[in-house]
């Protein structure tokens, strides 16, 4: 409820920005955005964990049914929804309407789901049973991204795209009931990937603005390891990790 509660809010909140964009735009004044500036923004997100767990098919699982049946369930997506945090520094120049710069961002969620598959019967051997379990966890990004945008009365519309860094932390745990064979792994990774997104901010005084602004970031080969059984060294499982996210948000900034 209250991650519905934010959603409405913030797109009330980009509605408002957007119809004041298009009352402005006949105004062909323009304000000033150059210097350095602070801020702090809250917002929505979505993010998607997207595994990719496969059977090492060499001894254990030598069956036909044992990939086709443990592959997906191992694989599943795992979606989140929550609430985060930015925080914000950045330098702009400016060319008459023409606006570019550099931003430093601190993004702040909480993102930590798990999986969990068990006591699921075997197809190539029904009297047994496993279980598996995936937990992924990301709390904090950091990014350094250019912007370019056009200014326009009070108003200032801009694109941006960049590398960020982001923390993952990755569990992975499989345990059978028909040899009592198990695996398990723990990663903990800092992986890079980008970050792009547009927004929109108006000047409600000389040095403090409002801003709505969208990002979309996507991180790949975030994980890439190996697990094997305790029973079967040569057996186990290969592991693999995407990662994506969709976030909106609104944010209060004050040049200096």
């Amino acid at each position: 409820m209250a991650f519905k509660t934010t959603v409405s809010i913030l797109l009330m909140s980009f509605v408002f920005t957007v119809n004041q964009a298009m009352a402005e735009s006949e105004d062909t004044s323009f304000s000033s955005w150059g210097g350095q500036y602070i801020g702090f923004a809250i917002g929505a997100s979505k993010g998607k964990a997207e595994p990719t767990t496969q059977v090492k098919n060499t001894t254990y699982f030598t069956s036909a049914p044992d990939p086709g049946q443990l592959n997906p369930i191992a694989s599943t997506d795992i979606d989140a929804t929550d609430v985060n945090g930015n925080l914000f520094w950045g330098v702009n120049g400016q060319t008459d309407n023409l606006v570019y710069g550099v931003e430093l961002n601190l993004m702040l969620n909480n993102y930590d789901e798990q999986q969990n598959s068990g006591n699921i019967a075997y197809l190539s051997q029904p009297t047994g049973t496993f279980s598996m379990s995936t937990r992924v966890e990301s709390n904090w990004a950091v990014s350094i991204r250019p912007r370019l945008g056009y200014a326009f009365q009070k108003s200032l519309i801009y694109l941006t795209a960049g590398p960020a860094m982001r923390q993952f932390n990755y569990d992975f745990t499989f345990s059978d009931t028909h040899t009592h064979t198990s695996t398990a792994v723990s990663e903990n990774e800092w992986e890079l990937g980008l970050i792009v997104g547009f927004g929109y901010e108006f000047k409600i005084q000389d040095a403090w603005s409002l801003r709505t602004e969208y990002l979309y970031s996507i991180y790949r080969d975030v994980i890439d390891t190996q697990s094997i059984l305790s029973s079967q060294p040569a057996d186990g499982f290969t592991h693999k990790l995407d990662f994506t996210e969709h976030s909106l948000s609104i944010g209060l900034s004050r040049k200096f």
